[in-house]
């Protein structure tokens, strides 16, 4: 069992302790509400070294990395950051993940905890026909995500940066003592947000350069209250904003297709790990897909639980709770396309009753009040490769920087 960094840091503040991926986290040091409302209202500071990161460096190491994920990479500018997927050959998805372009010929990679050693694995077996090196710092290295409203001035003032230089998907790197800092633009609540990478020299302590910046950022946050968040948190603000998670939303058995996650591939490109496969089930059509539910009903959908219409099962819940901006149950669901229907009724095995749910998109949320840019953006992306979805589900704009 790994244990993140600061652990006992955040044992002295008498958090509430649990396991995810293999590692020791922090559940919730106040309470999931409080925390997930101090995300949404002003801002809050996830630990999330748990998550796997590597440095992947050489003059063909662009070539390589666009290959093996489905977004633009060789294109990008430096001081950009993208959300990929990495597919295994029949289309599945291994993990999804951020590239950042650091510059010409060096790239860091964020993927998530469960799969750090298959994406480690996977990037060192096709590393050596590419003359392309590939380092974990996974361990010797710490990140947080300050996320919310008010995260652009709490990182201004405690880091003394330009923030509004930093674009969405976008980084700067800035020397902080002995450390060098990757501050980006990019997090998993649906907020505004920023993570920030700290890569000590292998002369500083990891714990007291990483306490020490956290305690300035919790400090210079007293005037937006801010809170230390917890797992807890984290999920139930990313299930509120339709985000997805390894091995819920998305696995090796599950498509970007099915996951409605269109816009980052890039069919375009001449060749990446999985594009046949894909180009063939978009050819024969999608089977299932995932749709948003918010429940009618009294009841909290879980993991696991059936999806029900008329006598049949439809689908299944893959991410489930309670949502504390709407005070009600939300999901996330794959579902048979046929009934992947916008505002249409279905019903949620909850125990032995069936719950009333609807088929909704995301964000749950009013994006008025809520989220990064706080303004309703839908649409079908235009020339969108799974036209079979079009008719039946509206696919949320994302930005593609």
């Amino acid at each position: 069992m790994k244990a993140l960094p600061l652990i006992e840091f955040y044992e002295s503040l008498g958090a509430n302790i649990s396991t995810f991926a293999g590692w020791q986290v922090p559940l919730w040091f106040e309470g999931v509400i409080p925390e997930h409302l101090a995300v949404r209202e002003s801002v809050g500071i996830f630990d999330v070294s748990h998550m796997g990161r590597f440095w992947v460096r050489g003059s063909h190491a662009a070539a390589m990395l666009d290959y093996l994920f489905t977004h633009n990479i060789a294109t990008m500018p430096v001081g950009a950051a993208r959300y990929s997927l990495c597919l295994n050959e029949g289309g599945g998805i291994k993990d999804d993940l951020i590239v950042y372009r650091v510059d010409e010929n060096s790239f860091f990679v964020v993927c998530n905890a469960v799969n750090r050693e298959k994406i480690y694995g996977w990037l060192t077996q096709h590393a050596s026909s590419y003359g392309v090196s590939v380092e974990d710092v996974t361990e010797r290295s710490v990140m947080f995500a300050i996320q919310g409203p008010n995260s652009p001035p709490l990182i201004e003032k405690t880091l003394q940066i330009p923030i509004g230089e930093v674009k969405w998907f976008r980084f700067t790197t800035i020397k902080r003592g002995e450390a060098t800092l990757i501050v980006a633009r990019t997090g998993y609540t649906g907020e505004d947000g920023f993570e920030v990478i700290i890569l000590p020299e292998e002369t500083v302590d990891l714990v007291d350069h990483s306490t020490e910046l956290l305690q300035q950022l919790l400090s210079s946050g007293r005037d937006y209250n801010v809170k230390l968040c917890g797992f807890g948190a984290r999920d139930s603000l990313r299930l509120e904003a339709g985000l997805v998670l390894y091995g819920h939303e998305i696995s090796e058995d599950i498509t970007p297709l099915e996951a409605r996650l269109h816009l980052f591939v890039k069919f375009e490109k001449e060749s990446f790990i999985g594009k046949e496969s894909l180009e063939k089930q978009d050819l024969e059509g999608l089977s299932r897909v995932r749709v948003g539910l918010l429940m009618i009903d009294p009841g909290i959908p879980r993991e696991g639980y059936s999806i029900v219409k008329g006598e049949r099962i439809v689908g299944k819940v893959t991410s489930g709770g309670y949502s504390p901006l709407l005070k009600k149950g939300i999901a996330m669901a794959l579902v048979d396309t046929r009934h992947a229907i916008l505002d249409s009724c279905v019903y949620v095995k909850i125990r032995q009753r069936n719950a009333k749910a609807k088929i909704v998109n995301w964000p749950f949320y009013n994006t008025a009040q809520y989220g990064r840019t706080r303004v309703v953006k839908w649409g079908v992306r235009n020339g969108s490769k799974s036209g079979r979805l079009q008719h039946s589900i509206k696919l949320e704009v994302y930005e593609d920087p």
